[in-house]
């Protein structure tokens, strides 16, 4: 995982990367299309899926456990190198979905509700596209 920190001590910005178990602090030399190839890039489905996790006053129907477990799990996804870091997750119970919809996988929000993504390859590398939240029961 990659996350943007700030050590007051040298007041510099940093970025912890953490790769196999290992954490270190790495110097701000990364340029931005660096990051976003080591990053996982999101593109959303829907408008309403984009204002959900941004809009802080924005709840689309849904409660506010949804919302919170939603915007929670939206860092996550910003903050992981590829889809490895889902399946180390245990709790996410990140699993391929099967028969016509085989293309897309699903990461749960809580007990009820689950996070349908697809994966696409392009030029830069794996992109997660955020389908919807779904009730499963």
């Amino acid at each position: 995982m990659l996350r943007y920190v700030f050590d007051s001590k040298v007041q510099k910005p940093f970025y912890r990367v953490r790769v196999a178990g290992q954490t270190s602090l790495v110097g701000l030399s990364f340029t931005p299309s660096l990051i976003n190839s080591i990053l996982m890039r999101v593109r959303h489905a829907n408008r309403k899926l984009e204002r959900l996790e941004f809009d802080l006053s924005y709840d689309a129907g849904f409660g506010q456990p949804i919302l919170r477990a939603f915007r929670k799990l939206m860092r996550f996804i910003r903050d992981a190198i590829d889809d490895r870091d889902f399946y180390r997750m245990k709790s996410l119970h990140y699993e391929k979905l099967k028969g016509a919809r085989s293309h897309q996988r699903s990461m749960r929000l809580n007990d009820q509700f689950r996070l349908i993504v697809e994966l696409e390859l392009d030029g830069e590398g794996k992109r997660i596209v955020i389908v919807g939240i779904e009730d499963y029961h």
